[in-house]
């Protein structure tokens, strides 16, 4: 499925977070929802506040920039290998791609701006500690700068509470924009 968000200016997007590379990510353990790809026509709003599938596509605009996001999967236990979060618990990731179709300034992406949330609306920011025991490709941790025409794809991660079992990922990149994903 497919979704437009227009942004009032290019700032708004600015923060946008993507993928390490354009290879598909490396196997995840067994616990991973996947979707394919769904198709519809693009509509243009400003926020999305009903979660959309697995593999569907939001895109977003502003003056002079314009992205493509897609949340393919999570995995509710995707590190197990890797070391226990400093808050304890386990490590959630979600499997994403950026794509940039225009941009007139430096367009950058990070694990910034993305979070997951449990069924009570408890809220997940991703990690801000990166380890070799993640999954790869590693969506870009710090502020990666994307050209015009790349996609960029891998995983971000979020530390999470035993128990606790996501249910929507979350894309936040200014206070004007927000779209979510269902983990489901």
């Amino acid at each position: 499925m497919k979704r437009t968000f227009a942004a009032v200016g290019a700032t708004a997007l600015l923060a946008l977070t993507g993928c390490s590379t354009t290879s598909a990510p490396a196997a995840a353990p067994p616990e991973t929802t996947t979707a394919a790809p769904t198709t519809t026509a693009a509509r243009t709003t400003s926020n999305n506040s009903t979660p959309e599938p697995l593999g569907s596509e939001l895109s977003f605009s502003g003056t002079g920039v314009a992205a493509r996001v897609t949340v393919f999967a999570v995995n509710q236990d995707v590190a197990p290998n890797a070391p226990t979060p400093p808050s304890g618990g386990h490590w959630v990731g979600a499997d994403l791609q950026t794509c940039v179709d225009e941009s007139d300034v430096n367009f950058t992406v990070s694990w910034n701006g993305w979070s997951v949330t449990d069924a009570r609306n408890g809220a997940y920011e991703a990690s801000s500690l990166t380890y070799s025991a993640f999954p790869t490709p590693k969506y870009p941790f710090g502020s990666t700068a994307v050209s015009v025409g790349e996609c960029v794809r891998g995983w971000v991660l979020f530390p999470v509470q035993d128990g606790v079992g996501i249910t929507a990922v979350k894309y936040k990149p200014s206070s004007k924009v927000t779209a979510v994903w269902s983990a489901t």
